[in-house]
């Protein structure tokens, strides 16, 4: 060591040694903190869960004040969650291993109870789940709130039906070549089909299969499929395909309707290249009959990167309302579902941006503390 560098360490460790006994006599001062939990009470309209894509954890935050309300621990590779109907619970799919990333895989429904955000209780499942890109359908809730659903690839297809009211497993229905969940009532789901149609399952009280109808194909999984995610508005589900192609499905005495498809571009858009973008790519509000999609001009195989328009449309003819420039690009969107609704879409960052879903107008922004923004969920309207 050099005499100069000798010196200045000498310095440091005396500024050390003389700092010490203040700071052990200003420690004496402060009084014992008190560990308390607090607790969330009655959920606001513009709750909203958001998934951070870098750490196994869940954000709730109050997107009308952009304050962080709490999170969530979750285990790898955590879906969407689900939601009691009284919101007493929230239900969480996860997985688990005793190493991080080795050992025995456990596969899991977790129970959440919703003051605190703490883990109340625990459903085990056939441990394989399907995961991978962040996904609304790879789970889902019957109308009633009693059986949550839970797409299986091994690579085999098949659903696991649990009873969370009894928190119990109940069984697990094979679907080959069917997959993502989209509930149709207390107790029938269907699934996507690799042929282009829908399986509809229904349910008896017990959780066993009664019925199993298939739908004519209603689209060409070669020339244009229909994408993972689905929007339900009320009876109907809306599926759009990669070149933006809108499907309405209904629901009708228990049975599935192909409604008339309608497109979310002119022949001029879509030959420029507007497509539906990212991984969230639309939403909808079930009062103002809305659905609201990101857009993007980067043509055939950009439908993973974000788009820089929301385009805004009447579910019930196709017509569309509003074209939005969003402020940052987005690859998800979410929309609130009461009176006063906002629709919040994610940006480059870990930015969120609340927009009045009526009008478009920014509203708030909320920056961090996420690393990275996932599933976007409002909590229900209540």
């Amino acid at each position: 060591m050099t005499s100069s560098l000798a010196t200045r360490a000498l310095a440091c460790g005396l500024a050390v040694l003389v700092a010490a006994p203040a700071l052990t006599q200003e420690s004496a001062q402060l009084s014992a903190e008190t560990p308390r939990a607090a607790t969330l009470g009655t959920p606001g309209a513009h709750w909203l869960l958001v998934k951070d894509i870098a750490a196994d954890r869940i954000f709730l935050f109050d997107a009308d004040s952009g304050r962080t309300l709490g999170t969530i621990s979750t285990g790898y590779s955590a879906g969407a969650v689900e939601f009691a109907p009284d919101f007493s619970a929230i239900y969480l799919p996860e997985t688990s291993y005793p190493r991080p990333f080795r050992g025995e895989r456990t596969d899991l429904v977790t129970v959440i109870e919703t003051q605190g955000l703490t883990a109340s209780d625990e459903v085990v499942i056939p441990a394989k789940r399907g995961t991978g890109v962040d996904h609304r359908t790879y789970n889902g809730l019957s109308d009633d709130g009693r059986w949550m659903y839970v797409v299986n690839m091994t690579p085999t297809m098949s659903v696991s039906v649990v009873d969370v009211a009894a928190r119990r497993f109940v069984a697990e229905h094979q679907t080959p070549g069917c997959t993502m969940v989209l509930p149709t009532g207390d107790s029938s789901l269907a699934l996507l089909c690799g042929d282009g149609s829908l399986l509809h399952l229904q349910l008896d009280d017990e959780g066993a299969v009664t019925s199993r109808e298939r739908t004519q194909p209603f689209f060409s999984p070669a020339d244009d499929p229909v994408r993972e995610l689905g929007v339900r508005l009320g009876d109907t589900w809306y599926l759009t395909s990669f070149h933006g192609t809108v499907y309405p499905v209904r629901v009708r005495r228990g049975a599935l309707e192909l409604g008339s498809a309608w497109r979310l571009s002119s022949d001029a858009e879509l030959a420029a290249g507007w497509r539906p973008a990212g991984n969230q790519f639309a939403a909808g509000h079930a009062g103002l009959q809305r659905l609201y999609f990101v857009m993007n001009q980067a043509g055939d195989g950009g439908h993973k990167d974000p788009g820089n328009e929301l385009w805004v449309f009447d579910a019930r003819n196709g017509t569309r309302l509003q074209r939005l420039r969003l402020y940052e690009p987005a690859g998800r969107v979410v929309v609130s579902q009461d009176d006063d609704p906002v629709a919040v879409v994610d940006g480059a960052g870990s930015s969120l941006f609340v927009l009045d879903a009526r009008t478009g107008a920014l509203r708030n922004v909320i920056d961090g503390p996420l690393l990275g923004a996932g599933i976007l969920q409002f909590v229900p309207a209540r």
